[in-house]
């Protein structure tokens, strides 16, 4: 999943063809710093450290790089957990990052 913008792109359109939606869950539970990082490294994105990361009453993580990006952290139905640039999640999904 290195590009989870354009897997998140094919999925909401496969989605919609399917007339199935996109359900976002909780992140995985343990440590919001311990967990963003796990997910954002599996994802590929480049993120030297987590510099903080905070879970939000809704379950999910949003998490702060050290090299300033910011990340959602979320489990999408049929996924599995996934890190989703703030920047992208706002843009295509009309999903503000809470920090």
């Amino acid at each position: 999943m290195r590009n989870i913008t354009s897997f998140i792109l094919a999925a909401t359109f496969i989605g919609s063809a399917a007339n199935a939606q996109l359900t976002f869950s909780p992140a995985p539970r343990g440590e919001p710093k311990t967990v963003a990082a796990a997910v954002i490294r599996k994802a590929g994105h480049p993120c030297p450290s987590v510099a903080s990361a905070k879970r939000q009453p809704d379950g999910g993580i949003t998490a702060a790089c050290s090299n300033g990006e910011l990340y959602l952290i979320a489990t999408v139905n049929q996924v599995g957990p996934v890190a989703l640039r703030c920047s992208a999640a706002k843009r295509l999904l009309k999903i503000s990052c809470h920090k």
